[in-house]
């Protein structure tokens, strides 16, 4: 009896060494699997993630024109609310720029264009491009443009004349401006062009002694 004990002893201890193999198998492979999952990268929707950078990038700020006079003339990206002193702080002002005429405290809007005079170059005219010019107070005899003589009529002036001579008019406002002309009929008062698309009361004060009908 005792050399059947014996082999009965032994195949249980091939039985559970096997058991104890196998075990310890399956451990490392769950390691192993678990580091694996661990530095698996996280896939990101590119697609979705450059739109929302995209949205990022464009909420609260504002795209202007600087041109003239400058060392760097160019479309520039600012923070919405910045002035007009920001802008030429990045175009950079030329020794002979004229900037007497300018109102740097003013705050900018979307799209227009700012053009510096050169110390001498005439102020009005489509020629020289939209100017930024204070209007001429009562009785002055020099700057006359915003008198009446040199006011611009909203009524036949083209998109081109009116992003050339009024402040704060770009390509796009004066646009609206003659569409709007083009299909509510000519304008009766200098006041109607509130009544355009982007033309508020501080835009409308900036133009109102450059225009007339």
């Amino acid at each position: 009896m005792w050399p059947w004990d014996r082999k009965v002893q032994l195949l249980m201890l091939l039985l559970a060494a096997a058991l104890v193999f196998a075990g310890g198998a399956r451990y490392g492979q769950w390691l192993i699997n678990r580091s694996r999952d661990a530095r698996a990268p996280v896939v990101v929707n590119a697609e979705s993630q450059g739109e929302g950078l995209a949205t990022g990038a464009l909420a609260g700020q504002i795209t202007v024109q600087v041109a003239g006079a400058v060392s760097k003339p160019r479309v520039y990206t600012l923070p919405s609310g910045s002035r007009v002193n920001d802008a030429l702080n990045m175009a950079g002002l030329l020794p002979e720029a004229e900037i007497g005429s300018l109102n740097l405290a003013r705050q900018l809007a979307d799209g227009e264009k700012i053009n510096v005079l050169r110390q001498g170059e005439v102020p009005a005219g489509a020629n020289n491009g939209p100017q930024e010019v204070t209007p001429a107070p009562a009785g002055a005899t020099e700057g006359v443009t915003g008198q009446q003589g040199d006011r611009l009529n909203i009524n036949t002036a083209t998109a081109e004349e009116l992003d050339a001579r009024l402040p704060g008019i770009g390509p796009t406002l004066a646009k609206r401006i003659v569409d709007y002309r083009a299909s509510h009929g000519q304008f009766k008062t200098v006041e109607d062009l509130r009544s355009v698309s982007g033309i508020g009361s501080r835009r409308f004060d900036q133009i109102k002694e450059y225009v007339t009908i």
